[in-house]
């Protein structure tokens, strides 16, 4: 019998077993290893050098558990952490895309909002995905 995939999903608090609820609902043999990272919650009002720092901590955990990847179940995991790690770790790692992105993309050319936590306002790669993703539509 084939073993099941066994994947890692992180995020700064519990809100990620929503995630990992909806995962389940698609593939209950899925063998997943939950990291909820309470010692260090909120990440929201961090500096993004020191969420990266802690989101790699929490990676090389889960590598440890011999996960087949990642999910970072936090968006300002996501936006501080996952371009960087991808590079350093050998298994995918995945984030939670922002919700501007399916807003801009089903109404092309209207005004999208939302709501970021201070921490996502300075980051470049939120700012600059909203752009390209305007653009590309």
């Amino acid at each position: 019998m084939k073993e099941p995939l066994k994947i890692g999903l992180m995020d700064s608090g519990m809100g990620g077993l929503s995630v990992l609820k909806e995962i389940l609902k698609y593939d209950a043999e899925l063998e997943v290893v939950y990291y909820g990272d309470l010692k260090n919650s909120p990440y929201g009002e961090k500096e993004a050098s020191e969420i990266l720092e802690l989101v790699r901590d929490v990676c090389k955990r889960l590598q440890e558990e011999n996960v087949s990847a990642i999910l970072l179940a936090c968006n300002t995991a996501t936006s501080a952490a996952a371009q960087t790690l991808r590079k350093e770790f050998s298994i995918p790692i995945f984030g939670m895309e922002p919700a501007i992105k399916p807003a801009i993309l089903q109404n092309p050319g209207k005004k999208s909002r939302s709501w970021r936590l201070r921490s996502h306002k300075e980051r470049k790669n939120y700012k600059g995905s909203k752009r390209n993703w305007e653009r590309k539509n």
